[in-house]
Formats: C-alpha cells, sequence, structure tokens
C-alpha cells in the first residue's frame, strides 16, 4: 500500500468443548480432609453429555473420580468433591480427563491439571500453571499471579478480591508502544529463607544486546514484594535509556491516600476520575516528597503502595489512581550489568505507618522513622498565625489562606460564618492557578472581652468538592500584666484572672490555681498526703516519675521567674541524684509553670537535658490533680479518632483514657483540659473511683534515646473553663508549641 509492506497474520483460538476448574483458588491447611468446589461450563452452544474423571496427584485421595454429566447450552455447574492431603504435600494436584458426546458424535478433550496449595505455616508455595502461562505463589496472606507473558504481577487478598497489579515495565523512550508487554519471559524460581526468588528476563528488541531482569523476593505472610530491576548488555556499544513502572491498585476498593509530601502530611479521600487526577495533579518531581512512599488504605483494612529511594529516581507518577509509579534512568556498559532501581511494593493487610516503617527499614536503613510532619489536606482554610490568639481586644485581623496540595487548578466559594463571632468579609470568591495559596485579610470580632474559644464555620464549595470546617479563634487573655511575688518557700503568679502558687520545696509542686475566689487544683499542700494507692501524694501539677509510686519527690528542687515568649511565671528544676532514680541519674528535669495576662490557661513547658555520660530512656508524667469548679470531677472526656469519648463515674471503677491530642475532666459545674502542644503525645483522663474523683496527666517521653548532652523539650496546656464543650474548643492549643530559648527575669 502506497508503497509499503504489511504482513497480515491470521490464526484460530482452539475452544475447549468444556472448561473445567476450580472455583476459586484454595490454600488448604496441611493434610486437609474435606470438600473442594468444581466449576465445569459448557462451552458449545449445544447440549452435551459429558464423562468426567479425576486423576489424583501424589499424595492426594479424591472422591468420586468419575461423574457423568448433562450440560445445556453454556450451562455451568458446581460440583463438590472430597480430597484428603497426605503429610508433606505443598501442592497438590487432580488432573480432569473428560469425554464429550455431541449430536451422536464423542470427542476428548485435552487434560486439565488442577492445582491447590498446602504451605505450612512461615512457607510459601507456588506452581505453574501451564494452562494460563503463569506462576501462581500462595504467601499464606495473599496470591500473586505473575504472567510470563508480559510480566505482569497481579496481587490477590486471601478471599481471591484483586488488591494490585502491575504491568510489564516499559523502557524508553518512547515508552509507547511497549515491546516487553508482548514478550515471553524466560524465568527461574529459587526458594529463600522464609521465601521465594522469582526472576524474569526478556530481551529488549530496540536495543539489540540489552537484557531486562525483573527479580521478585516474596515472604510468608508478609505484605511486602521486594523488587530489583536490572539490565544486562551483551552489545559491543552503551545502552543508555529510562524505565518506567506501571502499577494500580484495586481502585474500585481504594478510600484514601496517603503522601508524605514536603509541605506535610497529606491525608485525602480518592474520588475516581477526579483524585488523584491527571499527570502532575500530585508532583512529578521527588525532591518535593519528604519520604519515599505512597499509600492507598483500602477497605477491609487493608493497604497498597510503593516505596523507592529518593536519590534513584527522575521522577513519581501517581495520575488517575495509579501506585506511585517511579520513573529510572540507567546507564551500562558493553558487556556488563547494571542495576537500575529497587522497589517494594506493599499489599496487603495494615496501613500506611506499616508501609512507612517498612520504608525506613528498607529503603533508608534507619533504625525507626523520624516523627511525622504536619498533616495537609488537598485543600484548607487557614489563618495565619493558627490558631488565631485574641489578647486585650475583641477583635483581630489576620491573613485568610485557602492552600491546595494538589496542582490542579483551583476556584470555589468560602462562606464564614461565626458562632458568636462577627466575621468580615462573609463570601470570598477563591481561586489559585500557578501559586498554590489564596490570602486575603479577614477581621474577626467577639462581643465581650473574656477567656474563651470559639469556632468560626467554613463551607467551601470548589472545583475540588464541598469542605467543611472550623477556624479556631481563642481569646487567651484580657490583658494587662502578669505579677510574679516570691513569699518565703511559694512564688505567686497573678494574671488578674488566675493566681497560682508554687512551692520548691513541695516537690516543684504548682499546688493551688484560684480563678477568682475559687480554687481549681486539689493538693495536701503543705505535707504530702495519700490519694487511694498513691503515697505520698502531693497532687497539683507536677512532674513525677510514676503516677503511682513516684521517686522524684527525693530530688532537691529549686525555684525562679522566668520569661517563655510572651509567657511569664515560674521555673522548678533539679539534678537527678537520688540513687532510687538511679535510671535517669545525671537527667536535668525543669518544669515551667506560665501565663498570660487576663487568661485561664497555664502552659506547662517541660525541658530533659541529658547532662550525663550515658544515653537515658526517660519516660515521666506530668499529673494534674484538679477541682473544676471547686468540686471533684465525676466525669472524663478525649478526643481519639476524630470524636470524643466520655465516660461517667457511677461506681469503683477506676479507668483511665489515652488521647493522642487532649483530655479533659468536668463535674456539674466547670471544666479542666489538659492539650498537648504538639499531636501524638499520650494524654491521659484516670479515674480513681467515686471518692477520689478524675484527674488528668500528659506523657513526657523522647522519641528516641537521649543522648549525652541533648535536650528535650514539651509544651502542654491546662484550660480552666465552665462547660466541657467549651473545655474541647480549645483542642486548637496543639498547634501552639512552645520553643525556647528561655530567659529568667
Amino acid at each position: 500500500m502506497n508503497g509499503v509492506t504489511f504482513r497480515l497474520v491470521t490464526g484460530f483460538e482452539e475452544k475447549p468443548p468444556l472448561d473445567v476448574k476450580l472455583a476459586k483458588m484454595y490454600s488448604l491447611p496441611l493434610e486437609y480432609s474435606g470438600e473442594l468446589l468444581l466449576d465445569v461450563e459448557n462451552c458449545l452452544r449445544k447440549r452435551v453429555k459429558a464423562r468426567l474423571r479425576l486423576v489424583p496427584g501424589a499424595g492426594v485421595v479424591v472422591k468420586p473420580t468419575s461423574l457423568e454429566l448433562e450440560l445445556k447450552p453454556r450451562e455451568a455447574v458446581t460440583l463438590p468433591v472430597e480430597v484428603g492431603v497426605s503429610r508433606g504435600v505443598k501442592v497438590g494436584s487432580i488432573m480432569a480427563v473428560y469425554d464429550v458426546e455431541v449430536n451422536g458424535s464423542s470427542c476428548r478433550g485435552k487434560p486439565v491439571k488442577l492445582n491447590f496449595t498446602c504451605p505450612a505455616l512461615g512457607e510459601v508455595a507456588w506452581f505453574l500453571d501451564e494452562e494460563r502461562d503463569r506462576i501462581v505463589v500462595d504467601r499464606g496472606d495473599a496470591w500473586l499471579h505473575i504472567l510470563l507473558r508480559g510480566g505482569t504481577v497481579f496481587v490477590y487478598d486471601g478471599d481471591g478480591e484483586p488488591l494490585a497489579y502491575m504491568r510489564c515495565e516499559s523502557i524508553g523512550s518512547p515508552f509507547w508502544p511497549n515491546e516487553l508487554e508482548r514478550a515471553r519471559f524466560n524465568f527461574t524460581v529459587e526458594r529463600i529463607e522464609g521465601g521465594l526468588r522469582v526472576r524474569l528476563s526478556a530481551p529488549v528488541e530496540k536495543m539489540p544486546g540489552l537484557t531486562f531482569i525483573k527479580e521478585l523476593r516474596v515472604w510468608a505472610s508478609n505484605p511486602a514484594i521486594s523488587i530489583v530491576y536490572e539490565v544486562e548488555n551483551s552489545s559491543s556499544i552503551v545502552h543508555e535509556g529510562r524505565l518506567r513502572v506501571n502499577a494500580w491498585p484495586a481502585s474500585w476498593r481504594v478510600e484514601r491516600l496517603v503522601v508524605p509530601l514536603r509541605e506535610g502530611l497529606l491525608k485525602a479521600g480518592v474520588r475516581l476520575g477526579e483524585f488523584p487526577g491527571a499527570r502532575g495533579d500530585l508532583p512529578l518531581d521527588p525532591s518535593r516528597y519528604s519520604e519515599g512512599w505512597m499509600c492507598y488504605e483500602i477497605r477491609g483494612g487493608f493497604a497498597c503502595g510503593t516505596a523507592w529511594s529518593l536519590r534513584e529516581v527522575r521522577e513519581v507518577d501517581s495520575s488517575y489512581c495509579r501506585l506511585p509509579s517511579p520513573t529510572y534512568s540507567f546507564r551500562v556498559e558493553p558487556c556488563s550489568r547494571a542495576v537500575i532501581g529497587k522497589l517494594i511494593l506493599y499489599a496487603g493487610r495494615g496501613s500506611w505507618r506499616s508501609l512507612r516503617e517498612l520504608y525506613w527499614r528498607e529503603v533508608e536503613r534507619g533504625v525507626r522513622p523520624p516523627a511525622i510532619g504536619a498533616e495537609v489536606n488537598a485543600v484548607e482554610v487557614l489563618t495565619d498565625p493558627m490558631p488565631l490568639i485574641i489578647e486585650g481586644s475583641t477583635s483581630a485581623r489576620a491573613r485568610l489562606l485557602v492552600r491546595r496540595s494538589r496542582s490542579k487548578e483551583f476556584r470555589g466559594t468560602l462562606l464564614l460564618r461565626g458562632r458568636e463571632v462577627g466575621v468580615k468579609p462573609s463570601r470570598l470568591e477563591v481561586e489559585c492557578r500557578e501559586s498554590g495559596v489564596f490570602e486575603c485579610e479577614v477581621e474577626f470580632q467577639v462581643a465581650k472581652l473574656e477567656p474563651r474559644a470559639y469556632s468560626i464555620d467554613y463551607t467551601l464549595n470548589s472545583n475540588y468538592g464541598v469542605v467543611r470546617g472550623s477556624i479556631p479563634l481563642i481569646v487567651l487573655g484580657t490583658g494587662g500584666d502578669v505579677l510574679v511575688n516570691h513569699e518565703d518557700d511559694t512564688w505567686i503568679v497573678d494574671n488578674g484572672v488566675l493566681a497560682f502558687r508554687v512551692a520548691a520545696g513541695f516537690a516543684g509542686t504548682l499546688y493551688s490555681a484560684r480563678l477568682g475566689e475559687v480554687e481549681q487544683l486539689e493538693s495536701p499542700y503543705p505535707k504530702p498526703g495519700q490519694l487511694v494507692w498513691i503515697n505520698p501524694w502531693y497532687g497539683g501539677v507536677r512532674v513525677v516519675s510514676r503516677v503511682s509510686r513516684d521517686s522524684l519527690w527525693r530530688e532537691e528542687w529549686k525555684a525562679e521567674p522566668v520569661n517563655v515568649e510572651e509567657w511569664r511565671g515560674v521555673k522548678v528544676y533539679t539534678d537527678v541524684r537520688d540513687e532510687r532514680n538511679s535510671w535517669i541519674k545525671g537527667l536535668r528535669i525543669e518544669q515551667y509553670y506560665l501565663t498570660r495576662p487576663g487568661s485561664n490557661v497555664i502552659a506547662l513547658y517541660t525541658v530533659l537535658e541529658n547532662r550525663s555520660r550515658r544515653a537515658l530512656e526517660p519516660e515521666l508524667f506530668l499529673t494534674a490533680f484538679v477541682k473544676p469548679g471547686g468540686v471533684r470531677a465525676h466525669s472524663m472526656a478525649i478526643r481519639r479518632g476524630g470524636g470524643v469519648e466520655i465516660w461517667r463515674n457511677w461506681g469503683y471503677d477506676m479507668p483511665y483514657m489515652i488521647s493522642r491530642e487532649q483530655a479533659a475532666v468536668y463535674n456539674d459545674v466547670a471544666a479542666a483540659s489538659l492539650v498537648a502542644g504538639r499531636s501524638g503525645v499520650e494524654v491521659i483522663a484516670m479515674s480513681f473511683g467515686q471518692e477520689g474523683g478524675c484527674h488528668l496527666a500528659v506523657s513526657v517521653a523522647p522519641d528516641d534515646l537521649l543522648r549525652p548532652g541533648e535536650k528535650f523539650g514539651l509544651s502542654s496546656y491546662l484550660v480552666l473553663t465552665r462547660k466541657l464543650e467549651e473545655a474541647l474548643r480549645y483542642h486548637p492549643l496543639t498547634r501552639l508549641a512552645l520553643q525556647g530559648p528561655c530567659s529568667s527575669l
């Protein structure tokens, strides 16, 4: 045609009269004796009579061994058969042989081998399915099907439902058409400790002499699949190119995507066809990621993702709900072999945290992951600063930001509505094109100047969907001064609304806090007492080595007035020397009790410094024995999983509830809340029965060993309010972490 010669090829697909197969993929217990289901389908458009013989493989018994069937046109039936498997059989088989009679004529179909697995605990079983030209791997919790034509890998959960699949990698550029999709791969399978090594290889025709090699390592009941890509050059020339990975999760099962961006940890719901969207919706540039992994969370407690080295890849594509698929560059000299890159495919039970731990252990070779950054959403409405603080005034102006974490152009309408808060303007047209942030100035006005927390509700209607949320506003204080005085062994801090007292000689305890004339703390000051099993008990607010059996009261505590940023108050400190605290001997403990003018908040800033010559692992607690409104609390609440859990003391139970953000205790007249200055810190509400009331604590423990000379700081906030609902609105203080340095007055 027009001087071009085309080669035309035709062929026929041989269709057997019957399709005989197991009803599902069977992974059986060792020495199994029981039922298997067999599917038999008439592939003809005519009625047939069939005689089916079942020939068991070595170590397998099957009953019955012969079946006679009469099937209507295109009819399928399921037949139960009994099997018994002998000890030591890892892969069992049954050969199905059948004769078919159609319109008085008979024929014999091609024998079909039916395989099932019986892996021992901690082992991986596999077999070659010659009928479908694939390797089948049973790792115990999931199945892998590795197609030898094209090298595609399918991963199914234990019930046979798809989790992920990796289409054949492509070498380019250009990457399409992909010749490797049509290639039949050579393979070897080798047992390794606890698993299998599967090695696939195929020649790359457009690069003569180049062979592409893919090695997969699979371990028993382990969601991680290690993949190493190599190329071997048997030619006399240098070959250069790029390798693109092509992988997808079972997209109809995914719920959420988690991505570690430089700006923070993105957690966003997946909307098929919209998010993740077109190529570049999420960054292609590896430098835009803080860590080399992404993870889809899948219904039913599954996770699916990939992990890679940020130093090896050129780009990462997650468009249209792909598994994050990296592109690698390679250069291989003549008569040599080169490793292109390494990839971990995670598909199985778990969450994004499971994949992240795997990334740090296997890719970065770290002992443990560092603390993760702040969480971000696909689109967020924020203020600068966040939370918005008003102090000494009924109004404030602040920058309002609409920030996106995607590249897709953003446009929409933002509606603001305050609860007892005036907002101007209350309606904004928002658009983000080149920049990822829209910003403007907004004025907020409260009716009355008093310490209180508010929220401004917003609705953002946009091409990203409808987003609803709230902007926190905290009137932190009414203004004025904070006075710090010293009387005998007691330091008195008075901000005009709240006055508290600290005694260094009473184990460094903040033993009294009064709102007006009402005492808000419970303490036996001036002498220690006993509360249930705690003896000696100092009450109030103080650092302890254990909630129940403390030994830090044995140390010598000192005190002095301090300023920390805009906060003012008292610092108590000690150098641990007592032999009964030998596990933290040499640790300097500094506890700051701080407030601001006209505030109902006490900032609690704890600093641990290792002044010894050995690494220490301090796990301390900051306890707060409170009496909200002058009455012992009978109920407690915590924030957990995006909601609030509440418990009331009706009897002699003494439970405790742990949050990673905020805990509160309350009664019929008032509430007290303890808020950690960053998310992920254990905050505890604990009950001491009807007689002992409910109280609060926060864990003070570094994420890792504290080496000689290192410091660890943690800020938390004790908030005194009239109601539980108001106390919970102080949750945004988790964003208000105090930072050093500290200066003495």
